[in-house]
């Protein structure tokens, strides 16, 4: 309340107008009526007796009283402030009596005070209603389906504006048939969207929005809104889960794009880390409202959550200034968030905090929390300590609703009331959506686990579709045909869109929208970025010329500022920060935006920059650069918070929406990046390769070691060294002002967008002889900067030697002269022109072998990238120290010595040779992948190729075996193979096994003459033929023969032929050894015995597996009929479906079964999910999928882990009986066999059945004979009578 409203009346009057206000609360001022409630309230004390009321209760109060109407009051604001916690917006709470913020008779209210009419002035415009009818009407208006929180607001316009909002909600609100009805469509859409992904693309991630549908309801809402509001542009924001569905309901992104994202051909590099997977995937598309374009942006983001938040509010902010939307009405933000990363990720509470500030603020975000109530495993009580996941928010007294998910009408509701609370205030508004998540979190996991009374909820819970549908046909708003013919019209249009992403995959690839999407290297070339003596002279004028009457600092006069105009009117050198600024100046002039934000930038944490000038007598601000702002070109620079993460993510979104501008983001000290380290790896480094995202963002770390200890010394160069791969960033380390102001110019004038790493000096900032001249600056000078290293780490192919060593660096005659000028006598200065003269290229040194051989090589392959040491004179060790320094690893410790020549040995090098300095062409490297996080290692077990054989791309190079998986390796390019691992030998994940040197104009060496293995003295020579590979690559057979080798030279010349080969045993047939021998000793398993009549099944086959195989592009087989019946008997005896674990027994709630399938690497034994929700087509096609994969070798670790029940089909080799091992944990194995006509008796009669006998061998620890044969006959009953739906 204004507090200037008690100073215009006397005390007298106030006593008067008090009075005034007893016999008609409507007479008075609101502001006054209000004050004289809470007056009443707080002074009431205990009721007073009336005299004819002896009888009454001493704490009752009739309601028609003054001290009543306090009583009804405080009763009121009991439900707007409470309410919340008593409405029923979760969707999984029970339906019982809701609870109330207050009872009447705790506020002294009697039964026969129920019905009493009352006048409350400030309540519902002052109209007279019963104490019954307050309740009922608080009760339905602050405890129904939306939660109201929002008495944490201070601002009484805002408090007023909400609950004139909610009580018109109260009045009623009908949107109509239409609407009702285009929200039904959107929750189907959501509904079928995800049932379609899971049936044809079954297995596959996806993190499903199930259970959360209702948030497609409120974003398309909201989006149908915008443009009346005035909204052109909407940035958005969100993580993985339900991202796919936004993506295909409310961005349109095509759906066969989608679905070609599923398919294996979608992330072809996806082993060296390019691109991402599709619910990380960004998206802009123009949806047309009534005709009005609407640009939607959805940012890409990691998997790092809430790290995508500050980028989206920097993207709105730049495009807000692009638009010169001074207002900030016209571009919104939106960002939908889960429960459990909102309260628990810091970053959301810093960017929150960066909502109200001057050189952040973004007009107002929307946040929509999908409050599925569970975090990966973890439950709210365990995940945060305040009552609500959005408790956090409220330090910005932003209004708070909680919403049922499940309620359409309600969801529509808050969308128009965010949307016009965010233009009217331009503050944060925040829509927290109450769901739950029908699966696990992704869809293979099992939520049951650790949540099985909530899944149990779920899982009899219908969808938020079928409610709001049978809703809709209560009203008679929509028939039970209508519904079928939505539903099955959203499914055919996904099934076509589906069929041509299968006719025509790779008309689905979006193109990239950047305008050098491409990875484009860094240039090699000199970029001008001298400016002209007139530009010096206008923008040295700027920064030196004061306004009338503005006093700056004694002090900053002194020793700064008359240094400042000094060195720019006598042409003397410049320091760091004049260097700075001049090339703020210059870009400012040639239409280029410049805005830094940091931690007390605009002074500098070592009082050197003061871009910003506080007048020492007022303190008043001036900005110098500001005055050469024109237009939407402006010279902008922010104090930020103390807060790292926030503000480098803002800073980095801002340089993706503003491409021309030179954006930059700076560290109190170097080392405080590392609170940002998130931004920088995932966004940052890794943009580019990942989703085509490039920027110019400048970060500025101090660096230097100055005895000031290890905090804020040291910036960790090499953190950012290590990021660096094909051109994706720049690092540099300059230690001239000149350096640093032809670097800024050139980060926006290059022609590519690469973020520049930029360390800078602390105490050479104010060092005169850290000073450049005025010829340093100027054209034509063309100036170079040098980087530290050019970010080559993971290149695959190597650079020919003698290119690199062309590389040579070209000095200016200015630099030359800048060098020469410095004062000799400096120890500094020497030591720069030292190592300038002594390292006169830009290429990466040819190395000595770290072993005695003294051989000189290059770096190999995976080597590290090559060093620009010129230019970076403070850090670049001497060309001799490079030089016999020992060579980089290659992912293995210890040096890599070359191969040395024999002694006295005239015979031809080996193939497998030392990298050679000669070798003018480039040779591409065959690595092992990656098979999982359990995998660290691969067995090669065959070369499909030879060593020195020609190649073609896509033929298939090496067999790999691991213990759990075998994979093919082809070839990526036409070359000449060179063979590093032989067969049979085991190297580690990412380990090179050979080399592929292209075909063209390569200088391959002759075939050389074979050698001969090395012999023992005085030892007869073996028949036996030279060994094709190079002694070094068989050290065992060079020492000790193997046994058939030791067969052949016992037999003599006469008996040659071997008469038996030993071989190493596969992992994978280890393993499998491993486990079957395990499994006998660990468990007691027994075996029992059935026989079941295939006829139906083999009349349903024949009748129908025509059809069948045409609808669904699969046979139908057997197995699907065992697997369901193996689902039905494993419902029937649930012990089979148990496993023992330690001491306890744990019975499995979920039917994933393994199916054996045989292929030339071994039996695999892949796990079909979830058997119980899958019709008979979907099991026949997932099954033929993974026999694909398996014949393959293209199984993943999550294709075969799990499983409840394994079943195996020996009939395929035309076993008729068997006793299967049991595959552990579980407790029991299904054997069926070959289909053999016997003859049977039936009803007396003897007849040929086409008969099948079935083994179940079992866990005689869990599983008993009776129960087994229980077993056996539930499986042979409903094989014998199935039911089959096509």
């Amino acid at each position: 309340m204004n507090a200037s409203i008690f100073s215009r009346l006397t005390p007298e009057e106030i006593t008067a107008l008090h009075e005034t206000w007893k016999n008609d609360p409507l007479s008075v001022d609101p502001l006054w009526a209000a004050y004289f409630e809470g007056y009443e309230l707080g002074s009431g004390g205990a009721p007073r007796e009336e005299e004819n009321a002896a009888d009454a209760s001493p704490y009752t109060v009739p309601p028609e009283s003054a001290e009543g109407r306090g009583r009804v009051n405080q009763l009121i604001r009991a439900y707007r402030v409470m309410g919340h916690k008593c409405a029923r917006f979760n969707p999984l709470d029970s339906p019982e009596e809701a609870t109330v913020p207050v009872r009447p008779e705790e506020l002294g209210f009697r039964p026969e005070d129920m019905d009493q009419p009352i006048n409350i002035g400030t309540f519902q415009k002052g109209r007279i209603f019963t104490l019954r009818e307050i309740i009922a009407h608080l009760r339905n208006t602050y405890c129904g389906a939306i939660g109201f929180e929002y008495q944490h607001i201070d601002n009484l316009e805002i408090r007023s504006w909400i609950e004139e909002k909610i009580d018109r909600r109260a009045d009623g609100v009908d949107y109509g048939p239409e609407t009702r009805r285009d929200a039904f469509i959107h929750l189907c859409k959501a509904e079928l969207f995800e049932e379609f992904l899971g049936k044809r693309f079954i297995g596959e991630k996806r993190f499903s929005l199930e259970g959360g549908e209702g948030a497609i309801v409120l974003l398309d809402a909201l989006v149908k809104r915008c443009p009346a509001a005035a909204i052109s542009h909407v940035e958005m924001g969100m993580a993985h889960r339900g991202r796919l569905n936004v993506l295909a309901n409310i961005l349109h992104k095509p759906l066969k794009t989608i679905f070609y994202e599923f398919t294996p051909d979608y992330l072809p590099e996806s082993p060296i880390g390019r691109s991402d997977v599709k619910y990380h995937l960004g998206y802009a598309a123009t949806r047309h409202v009534d005709g009005v374009p609407l640009h939607i942006n959805l940012s890409s983001n990691p998997s790092h959550l809430e790290a995508v938040y500050p980028v989206v509010e920097g993207r709105a902010r730049a495009r807000q200034h692009s638009l010169d939307d001074m207002e900030r009405k016209h571009v919104l933000p939106l960002i939908l968030h889960g429960d459990a990363a909102f309260a628990g990720q810091g970053l959301v509470a810093e960017v929150l905090n960066l909502s109200q500030l001057k050189g952040y603020r973004t007009g107002g975000s929307i946040h929509l929390i999908i409050n599925n109530q569970i975090g990966f495993t973890t439950s709210p009580d365990e995940a945060r300590s305040s009552h609500y996941a959005t408790d956090v928010a409220q330090m910005l007294e932003a209004p708070i609703l909680h919403i049922n998910g499940e309620s359409p009408e309600n969801l529509i509701w808050a969308a128009e009331f965010a949307l016009q609370f965010r233009q009217k205030f331009g503050r944060d508004i925040i829509l927290d959506m109450y769901c739950y998540r029908r699966l696990g979190h992704n869809e293979t996991d099992q939520a049951a686990f650790t949540a099985p009374m909530q899944t149990k909820k779920i899982e009899a819970r219908p969808t938020a579709a079928a409610l709001y549908g049978t809703l809709l046909r209560e009203r008679g708003e929509l028939t039970e045909q209508e519904e079928h013919g939505i539903r099955e019209r959203i499914w055919n249009g996904m099934q076509q869109a589906y069929d041509q992403m299968k006719e025509h995959p790779a008309d689905y690839i979006l193109p990239v929208s950047a305008p050098d999407a491409d990875e484009s290297p860094i240039p090699r070339l000199s970029v001008r970025t001298g400016i002209s003596p007139d530009l010096f002279r206008r923008i040295g004028d700027i920064l030196t010329e004061l306004p009338e009457n503005f006093t700056p600092h004694p002090t900053l006069e002194k020793r700064f500022l008359s240094r400042r105009r000094e060195a720019f009117r006598e042409d003397g050198p410049l320091d760091w920060a004049m260097a700075e600024s001049l090339a703020w100046g210059s870009l400012l002039t040639e239409n280029h935006t410049v805005r830094l934000s940091g931690q007390d930038c605009q002074r500098g944490t070592f009082s050197q920059r003061h871009a910003v000038l506080h007048d020492f007598n007022n303190g008043s601000v001036y900005t110098p650069l500001e005055k050469l702002n024109h237009g939407t070109t402006a010279f902008r620079i922010y104090n930020s918070s103390l807060s790292e993460a926030s503000v480098l993510g803002f800073e980095y979104g801002y340089a993706l929406e503003s491409q021309d501008a030179l954006v930059m983001w700076e560290a109190q000290f170097g080392d405080f990046a590392n609170g940002a380290q998130v931004i920088v790896d995932q966004f940052i480094a890794a943009a580019e390769a990942k989703w085509h995202q490039k920027c110019r963002i400048v970060l500025l770390l101090p660096h230097g070691y100055e005895g000031a200890g290890s905090e804020h010394s040291s910036a960790r160069m090499e953190r950012y060294l290590q990021l660096c791969a094909d051109d994706n960033m720049q690092v540099i380390n300059p230690t001239t002002p000149a350096q640093y102001f032809h670097a800024l110019r050139r980060q926006i004038h290059q022609n590519v967008h690469k973020p520049l790493i930029v360390f800078t000096p602390k105490s050479l900032l104010s060092r005169p002889e850290a000073a450049s001249a005025l010829n340093s600056w100027l054209r034509p000078g063309s100036t170079k900067y040098w980087l530290i290293r050019k970010a080559r780490l993971r290149t695959k192919s190597r650079a020919p030697s003698s290119a690199r060593e062309k590389s040579t660096t070209t000095w200016t005659p200015t630099e030359r002269n800048t060098a020469s000028r410095t004062p000799s006598s400096s120890a500094w200065s020497k030591s720069t022109r030292w190592r300038r003269n002594s390292l006169p290229t830009c290429s990466p040194p040819t190395r000595k072998c770290a072993t005695s051989c003294g051989a000189r090589r290059n770096p190999p392959t995976w080597g590290r990238g090559a060093i620009c040491a010129t230019g970076w004179a403070a850090s670049s060790p001497p060309r001799s120290a490079m030089r016999d320094a020992p060579p980089w690893p290659a992912r293995r410790k210890g040096p890599r010595p070359c191969t040395p020549p024999r002694k006295n040995d005239s015979s031809p090098r080996p193939s497998a040779r030392a990298p050679n300095p000669d070798h003018h062409h480039p040779m591409s490297d065959i690595l092992i992948p990656s098979f999982g996080e359990s995998i660290t290692a691969a067995t090669v077990a065959a070369w499909h190729k030879g060593s020195g054989d020609a190649v073609a791309r896509g033929d298939t190079l090496v067999t790999l075996e691991t213990d759990k998986v075998s994979t093919d390796l082809e070839a990526d390019e036409d070359g000449m193979l060179e063979i590093l691992v032989p067969e049979g030998a085991e190297a580690p994940i990412g380990a090179v096994l050979g080399r592929i040197a292209p075909s063209a104009g390569t200088s391959v060496p002759e075939k050389e003459e074979a050698t001969v293995l090395p012999e023992p003295e005085n030892t007869p020579q073996p028949d036996v033929k030279k060994a094709a590979s190079p002694p070094e690559e068989l050290p065992e057979q060079a020492h000790e023969p193997s046994e058939t080798l030791r067969e052949k030279q016992s037999a003599g010349p006469e008996q040659a032929a071997p008469r038996f080969i030993r071989k190493p045993m596969s992992p994978l047939r280890r393993t499998i050894a491993a486990r079957l021998a395990q499994v006998q000793h660990q468990a007691a398993i027994l075996t029992t015995f059935n026989e079941c009549d295939m006829s139906a099944v083999m009349e349903l086959r024949r009748q129908f597996n025509a059809s069948f195989r045409e609808r669904y592009g699969t046979k139908l087989g057997l197995m699907g009929f065992f697997i369901k019946a193996a689902v039905k008997a494993l419902k029937e005896v649930p012990q089979v479906n148990a496993k023992i674990d330690g001491t306890d027994i744990v019975e499995n709630l979920y039917y994933d079964i393994s199916v054996a399938i045989g292929t030339d690497k071994g039996l695999m034994v892949p796990v079909l999910r979830d058997c119980d929700r899958k019709t008979l087509p979907e099991l026949e096609l997932e099954l033929a999928a993974l026999a694909e994969k398996a014949r393959k070798g293209a199984l993943s670790m999550q294709d075969l882990q799990g499983g409840c029940f394994t079943i195996s089909n020996g009939g395929t080799y035309g076993s008729l009986l068997s006793t299967p091992i049991l595959n552990p944990p579980q407790s029991g194995i299904l054997g069926m066999h070959a289909i053999q006509e016997r003859p049977v008796v039936r009803d007396g009669q003897i007849t040929i059945r086409p008969m099948m006998y079935l083994a179940l061998s079992y866990d005689h620890r869990l599983v008993d004979g009776k129960q087994a044969v229980q077993f056996l006959i539930a499986v042979k009953n409903a094989v014998e009578n199935p039911v089959f739906e096509l």
